[in-house]
């Protein structure tokens, strides 16, 4: 079963946010745990400084701990004593009520009278009577935090409590800037009590629903998110199957700024090519259609009227006939070499030579048809050579077609000037003839396949409109450039540029 795009775009979002909140849910857990932790030590350590008054003031009225050493109970009360009501939060809570009231201050406390009613001797051979200690509620008070405390003389020997670790904290007693004692506190490391348990548990239940809440809004917003994205992913690709089919009158509407507009986009100007190209080759096959037609109708004229004897068959005839075979095949020729270049096929061999003796010799050839046209030749050049990397026989090719192209439409007489500049790193050819020149229109076209401009430039002598076309071809083989534009002689001024290497 193949998952569609909005459901693995769904299960992304989801899972993100699932891990996003497991992650803050295990944070929330730890620094709640540990933060309440620390809060709760703090408020023992706030403990601690009200038991460390009573402890001075006992010092005070008994002159020392011996008083504390010999009675345990004392320490019980003292601590009870210390223990106000608002710092009982992290102990078991002690029952509110008619007979729970908290013990007065040792020095106000009555003290329990020895004799044979309050007092009974052990019998021999026996246990002790059992002393009674503090009241159950008072005792579960304090046996938490009194398990963790002790208090310690100035030389930080045990006078009470349990033995002296490295995990106690030691907080100091002072009678006018003198230590008379220490009090240790073991921190607590693990939250215990039931009152504590029970906050914490709740704390942990409000942060498992929020995230409960938070994770269905998360999964609702990214299900209708999915969907938002998978639109027009989902028009994109009908448009793409559009295109596939050869419909290219498309256009995919997007406002979003986004990459998937930008693909949209991308879509339109391939749809906008694919249409030009389309429209493109059809004018391409007609043309030469219409090229190709000519030249064999004329040739099926003249042989029908040769059969018919309306023509005589003679050498005359016969050169005519071969006349428009020379012009058909020249045609094809034509044709053939420019479908090579536009496929790229055409073999380079690029190698140093010569810019300026190329030129040269190409017009060596043109000399005598120049000379029966009155066409006036003027070459100059910065130096003596001018080397680049090229091919030397498409280099030629591409000036015999220039070449031709002067002679074919210049008036007579004319002037053809041929200049070339060098520069650091390019080679630039002005190549000007004499009127008539070229509607202003009709020059971003003169490259086309099969483009002759008909007004001016059109004569019964012309070529098929090629010729230009496999120059532009040659040029950007080289990396190089041709455009062309309007001559200071009158006529056309074509300007190629070559890099040098």
């Amino acid at each position: 079963m193949k998952l569609g795009m909005r459901i693995k775009v769904f299960s992304v979002i989801a899972l993100s946010s699932l891990i996003a909140l497991l992650i803050m849910l295990l944070i929330s857990y730890w620094t709640f745990d540990q933060g309440f932790l620390t809060y709760v030590n703090k408020k023992e350590e706030e403990q601690v400084n009200y038991l460390a008054d009573t402890l001075i003031e006992h010092y005070l009225q008994h002159n020392g701990w011996s008083q504390l050493e010999r009675n345990p109970r004392e320490w019980k009360e003292i601590v009870e004593q210390a223990l106000p009501d608002e710092m009982q939060y992290f102990s078991p809570r002690r029952p509110r009520g008619k007979g729970n009231f908290r013990p007065p201050p040792p020095e106000h406390k009555p003290r329990r009278k020895r004799g044979p009613n309050h007092s009974h001797p052990p019998p021999p051979g026996g246990k002790p009577p059992h002393r009674p200690g503090p009241p159950e509620n008072e005792q579960a008070t304090s046996e938490n935090f009194i398990t963790r405390i002790n208090v310690l003389d100035k030389n930080q020997q045990r006078i009470f409590g349990p033995k002296l670790s490295a995990e106690f904290k030691l907080f100091p007693m002072k009678v006018e800037s003198e230590i008379i004692g220490y009090i240790g506190l073991k921190p607590i490391t693990q939250l215990k009590n039931e009152d504590a348990l029970i906050f914490s548990a709740k704390q942990n239940r409000a942060f498992i629903s929020a995230a409960a809440i938070s994770l269905t809004l998360s999964f609702i917003i990214a299900y209708f998110m999915a969907g938002k994205i998978v639109k027009p992913v989902k028009k994109l690709n009908k448009a793409a199957l559009d295109l596939a089919n050869g419909h290219y009158e498309i256009e995919v509407s997007q406002n979003n700024k986004d990459e998937i507009g930008l693909l949209a986009n991308s879509v339109n100007r391939l749809a906008k090519t694919l249409r030009k190209n389309t429209q493109t080759r059809n004018k391409w096959i007609a043309d030469i259609s219409h090229e190709l037609r000519t030249p064999l109708s004329v040739l099926r004229g003249e042989i029908e009227a040769m059969i018919d004897g309306v023509r005589p068959l003679n050498k005359q005839s016969v050169l005519s006939v071969e006349q428009e075979v020379i012009q058909l095949a020249q045609l094809v020729d034509d044709l053939y070499e420019l479908s090579l270049s536009d496929l790229g096929a055409l073999n380079y061999k690029l190698a140093p030579c010569d810019i300026n003796q190329i030129i040269s010799k190409s017009l060596e050839s043109f000399e005598s048809s120049f000379t029966k046209n009155a066409i006036t030749v003027d070459f100059s050049h910065q130096s003596a050579s001018t080397m680049i990397v090229a091919d030397e026989k498409r280099m030629r090719q591409l000036l015999t077609n220039l070449l031709k192209n002067t002679l074919r439409y210049t008036d007579s007489p004319g002037t053809l000037a041929i200049e070339v500049h060098e520069h650091a790193e390019l080679v630039k050819i002005d190549i000007q003839d004499s009127s008539p020149g070229v509607d202003k229109e009709s020059l971003p076209f003169l490259f086309e396949h099969l483009f002759r401009e008909d007004k001016s430039r059109n004569r019964a002598t012309g070529g098929a409109g090629l010729g230009l076309t496999i120059c532009k071809n040659i040029v950007e083989a080289h990396n190089g450039k041709i455009n062309a534009k309007s001559s200071s002689y009158g006529g056309l001024w074509i300007t190629i540029t070559l890099p040098k290497s």
